[in-house]
């Protein structure tokens, strides 16, 4: 029986802010080594999305 048979779930964060010196890099980073697509770019907020959220 697996946990989350037992009733315990995987926490989802729907949204959360990260902090980063270069835009740029972190954009790199989060698309090409953690697998997020890339949103929204605006001068001072990037918008990502995990690629199994459509």
């Amino acid at each position: 029986m697996t946990d989350y048979d037992r009733g315990k779930r995987a926490m989802k964060i729907k949204l959360t802010s990260v902090y980063v010196d270069n835009q740029e890099n972190a954009l790199r980073f989060y698309t090409d080594v953690l697998g997020f697509t890339k949103g929204r770019f605006q001068q001072r907020a990037l918008s990502l999305a995990d690629r199994g959220l459509g």
